[in-house]
């Protein structure tokens, strides 16, 4: 049976939607608002440390970086016979998962800010590529919910354009890394 006929279980269904619809939610919430910084420091919980502090932008920046990392599994394991364990749906639902922690993570490392110049080029990248994958991600659920439906070819262009905006988020991130700690 080819992988496209095969009938998803009930989990990595429901793991793939949920993940494609918040992704969706946070791409949204990020691309429109804001967090405040705190109006005093005696706020119980100033939530602005987290982008103003350099130790926890170093720890979100690099549970960011380790998420994409870990994210690229499911290139691999597409492609490389030595990692053929595991239903190749649930290594998408890992890989959406992912996606959303590292929206999350976003959300604590720059406050849904978008900054400017490099940062603001790495934001877009990293929003849009999120974007792109949770529409693939939709594509793909409707390739197995309907069928003779022509959304293969969306699924397909979905996923080539979260494959490319992809592509330049390497150099971007070394460029922010290196400016972080040279600049």
């Amino acid at each position: 049976m080819s992988q496209s006929t095969k009938p998803w279980h009930g989990m990595e269904v429901r793991g793939l939607v949920t993940a494609a619809v918040s992704a969706v939610i946070l791409v949204t919430a990020i691309s429109v608002m804001t967090i405040p910084y705190s109006r005093t420091v005696r706020q119980d919980i100033p939530l602005d440390i987290l982008w103003r502090s350099g130790f926890w932008q170093q720890v979100t920046g690099f549970l960011l970086l380790g998420f994409s990392l870990i994210g690229l599994s499911l290139y691999f394991r597409k492609h490389w016979r030595q990692l053929r364990f595991g239903s190749f749906s649930s290594w998408r639902v890992l890989h959406g998962i992912l996606g959303v922690a590292g929206l999350i993570v976003l959300v604590a490392h720059t406050g849904m800010r978008f900054g400017s110049n490099l940062n603001l080029a790495l934001m877009i990248v990293f929003v849009a590529a999120n974007l792109g994958g949770a529409l693939a991600a939709a594509g793909i659920w409707s390739r197995y919910q309907f069928t003779r439906h022509p959304s293969h070819r969306w699924r397909r262009r979905m996923v080539w354009i979260h494959v490319l905006m992809l592509s330049p988020l390497p150099a971007l991130i070394a460029l922010h890394i290196l400016s972080v700690y040279y600049f």
